[in-house]
């Protein structure tokens, strides 16, 4: 119980660190391996106004998806992030040991490669936190 307890307060830190770096991303979830939101915090955001059939489905497919290409990380090296650009938002998965964190933003007021590279620190730290605890 004291595990989960410290897990959700670093999910809870490293999301709320996420959203302090940009006025717009909008959505930044943990999601498990199972497509279940760990931790989420959100501003007027696309994702939080789906249905929540809809933001299962969402989630559950990108879980899916994250595990599939974690198959491949023998082969083609490790997976850092992917990013997918859609009309006007940008969404990039960052893996985290069995957790995947999502952030949705708007990919026009932001510099995507720039912001990817700051979050991964942040990933970085929260997982060697988790290691910690572990």
């Amino acid at each position: 119980m004291l595990l989960d307890s410290k897990m959700n307060m670093l999910s809870s830190e490293l999301c709320k660190s996420v959203m302090a770096m940009n006025n717009h991303i909008e959505f930044v979830a943990i999601i498990d391996k199972m497509g279940r939101v760990r931790g989420s915090q959100g501003r007027n955001s696309t994702i939080k106004k789906l249905t929540s059939t809809a933001k299962e489905i969402f989630f559950m497919e990108n879980a899916l998806v994250y595990r599939m290409r974690k198959d491949f990380d023998v082969s083609l090296g490790e997976l850092r992030f992917t990013y997918v650009e859609r009309a006007r938002r940008g969404l990039f998965y960052f893996p985290m040991a069995d957790q995947l964190l999502l952030v949705s933003f708007l990919r026009t007021h932001v510099n995507s490669l720039t912001l990817a590279r700051s979050i991964t620190q942040l990933v970085c730290k929260y997982e060697k936190k988790l290691e910690k605890i572990s």
